[in-house]
């Protein structure tokens, strides 16, 4: 039989898990994102989302025991005492969500995130370990709750051979050395120690596009420093500036194959966006981003 479905994929592996009604197991989606459940603050145990950790992802890449507790900690109303399997999923582009395990509910205890939320004690099951992080669904972009009873079937639109990969790129000696492709771009801006590196620091920034030399130059100019602008890149490829997105739109994977980032300039990071606008400026005269057909609109 083709395997369609999330059901059709994870039957088989486990009885008791296949014996179990699917209205007593729920699904659920972790936003790959530090914003709050609901309206609230991301807490853990008690305390707010690590600083130092970007997101979902790379708390589950990096700090699984922790991803763990997070995951744990439940509103009582979503996850009552029927509820006896939990499967896990990481959201990501798109309405995508990939696989990141089953888990059995083995208690319930009380939380410090308030009277509200609950601690389920999950247990792994590991028979499930093949599929682990491979299986991509659609989620249904008509629906934007993050948990759904199992009964719902998800389609399995990719099977990839490989799962998730920690971050495998050396961060350089000197920001100046700093060159990275779209794809090691979406691997660094999740892996903390990065996150580290690039946050200290604003700079003067060039895209080059590598199928035709075009460039397009910006600046940074926040608290988060070069990490809290090149974020909105990783994720979108564009980061809302008009002459890239145009180019995506077109083609989905024209980052992926063609953009580049380096670092022209390290600035302070406490410079003021007037200061750090004007050294743009400079670099977009040197490098003739605005006269030449390039990729800056100003």
């Amino acid at each position: 039989m083709e395997k369609k479905t999330i059901q059709d994929w994870l039957g088989g592996f486990d009885t008791e898990f296949d014996k179990t009604d699917r209205r007593e197991i729920k699904m659920i989606r972790h936003s790959d994102c530090r914003t709050g459940k609901g309206n609230g603050e991301l807490r853990i145990s008690g305390e707010p989302f690590p600083a130092n950790i970007p997101s979902i992802k790379s708390l589950y890449l990096y700090s699984n025991d922790l991803f763990i507790k997070y995951q744990s900690e439940q509103k009582k109303c979503h996850f009552n005492q029927r509820i006896k399997y939990l499967i896990s999923f990481l959201g990501e582009e798109k309405d995508y969500s990939r696989f990141l395990g089953v888990y059995k509910i083995i208690g319930h205890y009380p939380s410090k995130n308030g009277p509200e939320e609950i601690v389920l004690d999950l247990k792994p099951i590991n028979a499930f370990d093949s599929l682990k992080e491979k299986l991509i669904i659609e989620w249904g972009h008509n629906t934007k709750s993050w948990h759904q009873y199992y009964y719902k079937q998800k389609n399995v639109v990719k099977v990839e051979k490989e799962g998730l990969l920690k971050c495998e790129i050396d961060i350089p000696s000197s920001y100046l050395d700093v060159r990275v492709s779209y794809p090691e771009l979406k691997k660094i801006i999740d892996d903390p120690n990065w996150k580290t590196f690039l946050e200290k620091k604003n700079c003067i920034y060039v895209i080059l596009d590598c199928s035709n030399g075009k460039q397009y130059v910006g600046s940074t100019y926040n608290r988060n420093g070069i990490w809290g602008r090149w974020y909105p890149y990783a994720k979108t490829g564009h980061g809302d500036d008009k002459s890239l997105n145009a180019l995506i739109e077109k083609d989905s994977k024209y980052a992926d194959n063609n953009f580049q980032w380096s670092i022209l300039e390290v600035l302070d990071i406490n410079i003021s966006e007037s200061e750090a606008i004007e050294r743009e400026g400079i670099w977009k005269e040197k490098l003739g981003t605005r006269k030449y057909g390039n990729y800056n609109n100003n």
